[in-house]
């Protein structure tokens, strides 16, 4: 069910990613992937607030869930919350300051952010791309 609501995400499938989550949720509640996923959907259909405490859940049952966090970001950036971003990507840190790779991702993530911040087009897709909302 996990790989199907993945292929679902690719092929812009959100009927069945839709249900492919709900199924998938019903057998492992606490599988970040079907709460992601399911948070895909509820962001495609503008339930920012409902789509952001999945993103939460995922990262709380796997800190190290990049997708969650990215689509977090993408919520903050869209909404110009930039020390939002910033912020959130410290507390991900924090929380994983064992995981060495995370960290760098996180922290290269930063500097593409700041270096947004100071008006250099294009440079926050890294943070948010490739896998997301946009999909559909």
């Amino acid at each position: 069910l996990s790989a199907l609501s993945t292929i679902s995400v690719y092929q812009k499938d959100k009927g069945g990613l839709d249900d492919y989550s709900d199924r998938l949720l019903d057998l492992d509640p606490d599988s970040p992937n079907a709460l992601f996923n399911k948070g895909l959907v509820l962001l495609a259909d503008k339930n920012t607030k409902e789509a952001e405490a999945l993103f939460e859940k995922a990262l709380a049952k796997n800190p190290d869930y990049v997708p969650a966090l990215r689509q977090l970001l993408k919520i903050r950036l869209t909404n110009k919350d930039t020390d939002g971003a910033i912020k959130r990507c410290k507390q991900q840190i924090e929380k994983r300051p064992e995981n060495a790779r995370y960290q760098q991702r996180i922290d290269n993530g930063l500097y593409r952010l700041d270096d947004a911040v100071h008006h250099r087009a294009g440079a926050v897709t890294h943070l948010t791309a490739p896998f997301g909302v946009g999909a559909f």
